[in-house]
């Protein structure tokens, strides 16, 4: 009876100690929450179908690119693997760049590998000559959509159009975010619509943190995060995680100052930008470099 009674009060204090240290120290039962939100250029993502209203004809079967359905939906494949392996289950949110229209998301969304997933998208047809629109993919499990529009971009005489800058606003758990996405195509009229963006963006920035100075702010693309820097002078509120990475060919992801001091809600996960080896298309051409960050609760 002895052996026994000694037994049950060691397993009694074992437990009891366990239990103690669980109190005094909570991280050792509670696991952070993480979500990853990356940035993905598709590189001019067309279906074979001729748009009279849009310049697509390279990307036609009797077109420069021979643009069969056998290398769209190849090129689909690709897209939908790279986006899987970001952060290793696929992104929780993701803004896209260079997507034709709603059917080619479609049918990228219907791809096996990404069709659990489940991703709600936000997009509008945007009247860029090429036809070349932005996009917000998210689940819904994550984000609760509150408002989306867009705000045209237009060189200073007029003549020219990039694509539209795309804004998502919303909240996950409590916190209140907003999504920026906004692209510029790389040719020769870069230069003219950058300048022209970033003064749409600018005034959009200025705003979103005047009325709601406590919302979390990601703005994703590929663009010249300098002259972004300098265009808000010093009013800037936003920071380059890939200042010391980002690479000519890859898109980018910056975030407001508030998102990386936050004690609480989400913040942004330390060091963890990353830009993700190139990839190629179907024809073994355009280089694509995915980015990402990670989120912490």
């Amino acid at each position: 009876m002895k052996r026994v009674h000694h037994i049950t009060t060691s397993i009694f204090l074992l437990v009891f100690c366990g239990f103690n240290i669980l109190l005094l120290h909570p991280a050792v039962s509670q696991t952070k929450k993480k979500l990853t939100v990356a940035f993905y250029n598709t590189h001019q993502l067309y279906d074979t179908i001729d748009n009279p209203k849009t310049d697509d004809n390279a990307y036609l079967p009797l077109g420069p690119q021979a643009w069969t359905l056998e290398k769209y939906h190849l090129k689909l494949e690709n897209i939908a693997r790279s986006i899987k392996s970001i952060g290793h289950k696929g992104p929780d949110i993701l803004g896209l760049s260079e997507v034709e229209n709603s059917k080619v998301l479609r049918d990228l969304l219907q791809k096996r590998i990404l069709k659990k997933a489940k991703y709600q998208a936000v997009h509008f047809d945007s009247p860029h000559p090429k036809g070349l629109d932005v996009v917000l993919l998210y689940k819904k499990k994550v984000l609760e959509v509150i408002s989306q529009r867009v705000f045209p971009v237009y060189s200073e005489d007029g003549r020219l159009q990039g694509s539209d800058i795309l804004l998502v606003s919303g909240k996950i758990k409590q916190d209140e975010f907003h999504f920026i996405i906004w692209h510029v195509e790389n040719n020769e009229n870069t230069l003219f619509l950058e300048k022209a963006g970033l003064k749409v963006l600018k005034e959009v920035l200025q705003n979103l943190h005047q009325r709601t100075p406590n919302a979390k702010l990601l703005v994703m693309g590929e663009f010249d995060s300098n002259p972004l820097e300098e265009t808000l002078g010093e009013d800037n509120f936003l920071t380059n995680p890939f200042q010391q990475t980002e690479s000519p060919s890859s898109g980018k992801i910056i975030v407001s100052q508030n998102l990386v001091r936050a004690s609480e809600g989400y913040s942004y996960k330390k060091d963890s930008a990353t830009i993700l080896p190139a990839k190629t298309d179907s024809e073994g051409g355009e280089q694509w470099l995915p980015v990402f960050i990670q989120l912490i609760r």
